[in-house]
């Protein structure tokens, strides 16, 4: 009788039929689970896949939106540092290119000033909306936002809607005096002595003795309330 060849079908298929224990059996995995993993090996490999390119594609935008961002700020330090005849043109370079950064919302801010500066408050106004309905309620920009704002009102003459704005600038911390002050000198132009009265004594209350015009404090801006302070007092005892 002849030797089984290597190459005979039973051999074959008895050899197919041997079991070889896989990764799964190694690493001890149930029976039951490492069938169920055969079973669905395919969807398994595909939804590991959807989660490694995920995974790519996040780094890629989070690397991408970090050197957008870095541009952005560049862009907007070489525009506020251009000479003044050409910032507004590079800020409104800044705008059109990172416009959605936090870069780009500062020089809307920017943009607007420069237009309240030459008195041009319809634009200056239509500015501050702008950046009004794009920043977060949170965001540190809110203070200087709320003061360009009441700045724009009051030199509009829309005197309701300045203290109003003022109001809103008092809640944010450290902007209180810088509100007050201005409160204090509205209610005294509508000839509201005790309201005005009233701000100078919060404003005094709280400014610090010295600081920058963008909190009120000051050693010019105390005397100057203390000065008006003194004289609606004045005015008020001899019934002026």
């Amino acid at each position: 009788m002849s030797e089984q060849s290597a190459f005979d079908r039973q051999h074959i298929t008895e050899l197919t039929q041997v079991h070889h224990p896989g990764l799964l059996e190694q690493l001890r995995v149930p029976p039951e689970a490492a069938a169920w993993m055969r079973r669905y090996q395919r969807e398994l490999w595909a939804g590991l896949a959807c989660c490694v390119l995920a995974f790519v594609v996040w780094a890629l935008y989070d690397n991408y939106q970090t050197t957008k961002a870095e541009k952005a700020t560049s862009a907007l330090h070489a525009a506020m540092t251009a000479p003044n005849d050409a910032r507004a043109a590079r800020l409104a370079e800044v705008i059109s290119k990172y416009g959605s950064t936090s870069a780009g919302t500062w020089a809307r801010l920017e943009q607007a000033q420069l237009a309240l500066d030459r008195g041009d408050i319809a634009e200056a106004l239509s500015l501050f909306e702008q950046v009004r309905k794009n920043i977060a309620g949170k965001s540190p920009l809110q203070p200087l936002l709320h003061y360009g704002i009441a700045t724009a009102q009051e030199r509009a003459g829309k005197i309701d809607e300045a203290m109003q704005s003022y109001r809103s600038l008092s809640e944010f911390k450290g902007f209180g005096p810088l509100a007050w002050m201005a409160l204090g000198r509205l209610h005294e132009s509508r000839k509201e002595q005790a309201q005005a009265v009233q701000m100078y004594e919060k404003y005094l209350a709280a400014a610090p003795e010295s600081g920058g015009a963008l909190t009120g404090g000051g050693d010019g801006a105390r005397d100057l309330a203390t000065a008006r302070l003194r004289e609606l007092k004045s005015a008020a005892a001899t019934g002026q």
